[in-house]
């Protein structure tokens, strides 16, 4: 984060000093461009997550990477629209990010995929739904605070 405000800063000042004509036009598409490049190297590196995560796009996609997988997923079943749901996914974030290689993370939106949300009995969310070797093994529905989340992850995955 600090090095994005870093960045940010140092673009907005260099902005400003072309404005005031301290830097040429041409300086100033260098400084701008030597920005985003080191922030793409910051981004690909460092905000990489240490668990597999993804959207699923259809339910054979679903069938494919949830059902059959070989490893623990916790899938997400939210809603762009649902406030609980933004609140969730940082915490789901940080909870995996801190268990790397043991569960991977499928990302449901029920607007988009209706048949999932029905067969997987849906009425609220979000409603997070641990699948180990195929089957559901455990599941919770809200908001939950960090160390809970902790718990269901690591009974489920020990």
């Amino acid at each position: 984060m600090a090095f994005r405000l870093r960045v940010l800063t140092s673009a907005l000042l260099s902005a400003r000093q072309c404005q005031l004509r301290l830097v040429t036009p041409s300086a100033m598409t260098g400084i701008m461009n030597n920005a985003v490049a080191g922030q793409r190297r910051h981004l690909s590196s460092a905000d990489s997550p240490p668990y597999e995560e993804f959207t699923v796009q259809s339910t054979e996609d679903f069938n494919q990477k949830v059902i059959n997988s070989k490893m623990p997923t916790v899938v997400d079943f939210y809603a762009t629209w649902c406030k609980p749901c933004k609140a969730l996914t940082p915490r789901l974030h940080e909870v995996l990010s801190e268990r790397p290689g043991r569960v991977q993370l499928a990302k449901v939106d029920v607007d988009q995929h209706t048949d999932l949300a029905m067969d997987y009995d849906v009425s609220s969310i979000p409603k997070v739904v641990m699948f180990k070797e195929g089957k559901v093994a455990g599941e919770f529905v809200g908001l939950m605070e960090k160390d809970k989340i902790e718990s269901f992850i690591d009974r489920l995955t020990l």
